[in-house]
C-alpha cells in the first residue's frame, strides 16, 4: 500500500510540476516581451494583460509545432526502419537464401565459398581462364584470379581448364594466408558434362573431394540448367537460386573477356612466344617462320630448335622448357 501511495504522490508531483511549468513558461515568455517593449516603447506597461495572453498563445503554438515535428520525425524513422528491414530481407534472400536453395537442390550442406571457372579464346595463340569467387552469395573480388594459358596449343577448352585448375590447386595447397589457400565448398564450371569431367579428374589427381557443378546455357546462350553428378537439374527461372547461378556464370564470362581486352590493349595477344624467357622479337620471328604451327613447334626437340638461325642451345632449352615444364 505504501508503494502505491508513493507512486501516486510521484505522479501527482509530476502533474503539479507540469502544470506549474505550463504556467511559468508563458509567463517567462510574456515577461521577456514585456521587458523588450518596456525598453523600446514607453506605453508598454498598461498593456500587460495583452502580453500575458500573447505569451500563452505563443507558448501553445510552440508546443503544438514541436509536438507535430516530433510526431513527423517518429513516423519517418519508423518508415525508414521498415524499409531497411525489407531491404535487408531481400538482400538476404538473393544471397544467403539463394545459396541455401542451391544447397538444397544439390543435396549439399554448409555451402559458403563457391568458385566458377570459364575459358575464353581469341585465337589459336591465346586462351585465358577466369576464376571468380562468391562467399555467402556475394562476389569476393579480392579472391578473383585470371590465367593466361601457357601449355595448351590452339583453342582447346578441356586442356585449358585442366591447366587452370591444376595451377589453382597447386597454389592453394602450397600457400597460406591468400585467396588461393582456402579451397571452395563447390566448383562451378561454365559448360556441361565434358567440363565437369575434366574438373573431377583434376580433383582426383590432388585427392580432393569437392563437388563440381556444370552451368549449362540454352540455344540463346542464356543460363538454363545445372549438371551435377551426371544428371541435369532444372532450375526455376523465378527462383533466387537461378538468379545467383546466372550472376555467377555472367561474372566468370565477364572477367575472362575483360582480361582479353586488357591483353589486346597492351598488344600482348599475338603470340604465346612473348612469355618465353630469352625469346625476343628476332627469335620469335625465326621460330614462327620455321614452324607452320605452335603444335609443330611444341613437338620439336631441343636440337631441332637450336638449329634454327638466330637460336642457341640456351634459347632452345628455354622454348622446350616452356612447352614441357614437366621435363624440368
Amino acid at each position: 500500500m505504501e508503494l502505491v501511495k508513493r507512486d501516486f504522490k510521484a505522479r501527482y508531483d509530476r502533474s503539479v510540476l507540469g502544470m506549474f511549468w505550463c504556467v511559468l513558461q508563458p509567463t517567462l515568455t510574456m515577461g521577456l516581451l514585456y521587458t523588450v517593449f518596456s525598453v523600446f516603447f514607453k506605453n508598454a506597461i498598461p498593456n500587460f494583460p495583452l502580453y500575458l495572453i500573447s505569451g500563452i498563445v505563443l507558448h501553445q503554438f510552440f508546443v503544438e509545432t514541436t509536438t507535430s515535428a516530433m510526431r513527423s520525425i517518429q513516423e519517418n524513422a519508423a518508415l525508414i526502419l521498415s524499409k531497411d528491414k525489407e531491404r535487408i530481407r531481400r538482400e538476404e534472400g538473393r544471397t544467403i537464401g539463394a545459396v541455401r536453395e542451391i544447397g538444397a537442390l544439390l543435396g549439399l550442406k554448409d555451402l559458403s565459398r563457391m568458385e566458377a571457372y570459364d575459358i575464353s579464346n581469341i585465337s589459336g595463340y591465346d586462351s585465358v581462364g577466369s576464376m571468380v569467387v562468391y562467399e555467402d552469395g556475394k562476389p569476393k573480388k579480392n579472391d578473383y584470379r585470371k590465367f593466361r594459358i601457357r601449355g595448351v596449343t590452339g583453342a582447346n577448352d578441356y586442356d585449358s581448364l585442366r591447366e587452370v585448375l591444376t595451377r589453382r590447386l597447386t597454389h592453394g595447397l602450397s600457400e597460406s594466408g591468400t585467396g588461393f589457400a582456402r579451397l571452395p565448398d563447390l566448383i562451378f564450371m561454365d559448360g556441361g558434362l565434358g567440363q565437369v569431367g575434366v574438373a573431377l579428374e583434376v580433383l582426383d589427381e590432388f585427392h580432393l573431394a569437392i563437388p563440381v557443378c556444370g552451368m549449362v546455357k540454352d540455344d540463346r546462350h542464356r543460363t538454363s540448367d545445372l549438371i551435377f553428378e551426371g544428371e541435369a537439374i532444372r532450375l526455376d527461372h523465378h527462383s533466387q537460386a537461378f538468379r545467383l547461378v546466372e550472376r555467377i556464370q555472367d561474372e566468370a564470362h565477364r572477367f575472362a573477356i575483360t582480361y582479353h581486352r586488357d591483353l589486346r590493349s597492351k598488344g600482348q595477344t599475338h603470340s604465346l612466344l612473348d612469355d618465353i624467357p630469352g625469346i625476343g622479337p628476332a627469335r620469335r620471328k625465326a621460330l614462327m617462320g620455321a614452324f607452320s604451327s605452335l603444335e609443330e613447334m611444341k613437338n620439336a626437340s631441343t636440337e631441332e630448335l637450336a638449329a634454327i638461325p638466330g637460336m642457341n642451345s640456351a634459347a632452345a632449352a628455354s622454348v622446350r622448357r616452356f612447352f614441357h615444364p614437366e621435363e624440368s
